[in-house]
């Protein structure tokens, strides 16, 4: 069969927004080429998870009939895409730079979404003992984003939270506790405690948050962390040999690397608003004349929406139909396109929403 693109358009979902006159960024973006290929192609909605889906399940979703069972977990997902070494038995948490008054009550869970000077603000962070021979480790994920793990023997997943999530009404750090009645899960939990607690007075101390303070830019002064996963080599059957993902993306790159995929990314590729799309489609036409079913993810989608920016989101998205035209008018005749998104994001509330995403599938006949 002819080869396939498949679109994924992270977040892209959305709901009417006043400030687009009622309607939401995908409908109010210019999207000549995606109207093109809705006109020959077949259009409708699917659901990529049951109740609020994340980037994870909704690209498994997308990429797999066989999602991984139990799930792998979003920072386990992040850490394999980054290139983290991860020993089995570890448990790995996705975390975020954070801001936090002295009481506990947080002030931004992305830390006004620092994308700077974050490795500097965690160097010496990578390999910290902890009682009983446990040892944590913290890297660099994307932009705000870290991946936090622990590692040693008798380790458990049955970790809560210390991330009370971007819709909970009480914004304060959690503690964690075993959430399995378990010498492991507690003393995972404790171990989890300590790392955060030496975190967050090596950030409190570092002169890069004074310096920040100094800017009048908020502090990224603790570390919050959610979604523990313990890695025991997930087994993920191969998507398709012949087949690459681009992103830049941690958690996509990570699911590619899992699932058989050759993960491609290069230094312009973002994962944000201002990332080079004719980059990442000329790579997708490339990789479209050697393999059969290459996948490009684009972020930026899902960022404005989070930022509550839907004027910004529907530029975005033009943005994106633009760079996948340049793609098309020299793309071979009969090239399958499908567009869709791994979850919707709320440009109202800036959160995830349960509903249904669109899914586009045409095949490209050249322009008229």
């Amino acid at each position: 069969g002819p080869a396939t693109l498949l679109l994924i358009l992270d977040g892209v979902a959305d709901e009417p927004h006043p400030a687009l006159d009622g309607q939401t960024p995908l409908a109010a973006a210019h999207t000549p080429y995606l109207r093109m290929l809705a006109e020959s192609g077949g259009q409708g909605q699917i659901m990529t998870g049951e109740g609020i889906p994340h980037t994870d399940e909704g690209m498994w979703a997308l990429l797999t009939t066989h999602p991984p069972d139990p799930p792998v977990g979003r920072g386990l997902c992040e850490a394999i895409g980054a290139g983290i070494p991860v020993p089995p038995g570890s448990v790995v948490f996705r975390g975020n730079m954070a801001t936090v008054r002295a009481d506990g009550s947080l002030v931004d869970r992305r830390a006004g979404r620092i994308n700077a000077g974050v490795s500097d603000l965690i160097a010496g962070l990578s390999a910290v003992r902890l009682r009983g021979g446990i040892r944590g480790s913290i890297h660099v994920g994307h932009e705000h984003r870290v991946v936090v793990a622990l590692h040693g023997a008798g380790l458990s997943d049955h970790v809560s939270d210390t991330d009370p999530g971007g819709a909970s009404l009480v914004q304060q750090i959690q503690v964690p506790v075993p959430t399995m009645d378990s010498p492991e899960a507690a003393r995972t939990a404790g171990a989890l405690r300590e790392l955060l607690d030496t975190a967050a007075r090596h950030l409190m101390a570092h002169p890069y948050n004074a310096e920040r303070r100094a800017r009048g830019l908020l502090a990224a002064n603790c570390i919050i962390t959610r979604g523990a996963a313990l890695y025991d080599k997930p087994r993920v059957g191969l998507v398709k040999e012949d087949s690459a993902l681009i992103a830049a993306c941690p958690t996509a790159l990570g699911i590619a690397r899992m699932a058989g995929m050759l993960p491609v990314r290069g230094p312009t590729m973002t994962g944000n608003l201002d990332t080079d799309l004719d980059a990442k489609f000329s790579v997708a036409l490339k990789l479209l004349s050697e393999r059969q079913f290459v996948v490009l993810h684009v972020k930026g989608t899902d960022i404005a929406a989070h930022e509550r920016r839907p004027v910004a989101k529907r530029d975005f998205i033009s943005k994106v139909d633009a760079a996948l035209g340049k793609m098309l008018e020299v793309a071979p005749r009969g090239l399958r396109v499908v567009v869709s998104g791994d979850h919707g994001t709320s440009s109202v509330t800036g959160n995830h929403l349960a509903c249904p995403v669109p899914l586009l599938i045409a095949n490209w006949q050249g322009p008229g």
